[in-house]
């Protein structure tokens, strides 16, 4: 058998020179995208579009629009980018910055996300109630037309509310 009398560490440094330019230009992009994302949705809050269902799901879908030609070239994943719109739905809902793992944080889930807590998003059956309860239920109402800046909607089942409960308090 022959033994070659070479050595691969010189073709070991380019490679590893190679691998560190590639890290560096990931970093980049990495960097890149949180800041594209970012402004794109600072330019949202700026033209004072509202924190709405509405809002966010164009959003998203502007998100993914823009990727479309990429991801038939194969330059990016269809799910890279279905991460990317709903992180983009999240972080201007909750007014926080983008970050690639938004679309992971369990206190970001959007109210209206078939994955919402545990009992989803249907209303379970009502079968016994009193007013106490619907006031509850009217209560909750209230917090979540504020959470989705509903003004109008607060309004009203506030005035419902007090027409139900003349004791009522916000």
């Amino acid at each position: 058998m022959k033994s070659f009398n070479f050595s691969f560490d010189a073709a070991a440094a380019s490679i590893m020179e190679a691998l560190e330019t590639c890290d560096e230009v990931s970093a980049r992009a990495s960097m890149l995208i949180v800041i594209t994302i970012q402004q794109y949705l600072d330019s949202a809050t700026a033209s004072g579009v509202n924190r709405i269902q509405a809002s966010c799901e164009a959003i998203g879908q502007a998100v993914r629009d823009a990727f479309v030609d990429y991801i038939a070239m194969g330059q990016i994943e269809s799910k890279t980018v279905t991460e990317y719109a709903q992180g983009a739905q999240r972080a201007f809902f909750f007014d926080c910055p983008w970050t690639p793992g938004i679309k992971n944080d369990a206190d970001k889930k959007l109210p209206w996300s078939k994955k919402v807590g545990k009992a989803g998003t249907k209303s379970g059956k009502v079968s016994t109630t009193d007013t106490a309860a619907l006031i509850l239920t009217i209560r909750k109402g209230i917090e979540q037309a504020m959470i989705l800046n509903l003004l109008e909607c607060k309004g009203g089942l506030i005035d419902l509310a007090i027409e139900i409960d003349p004791e009522f308090k916000v």
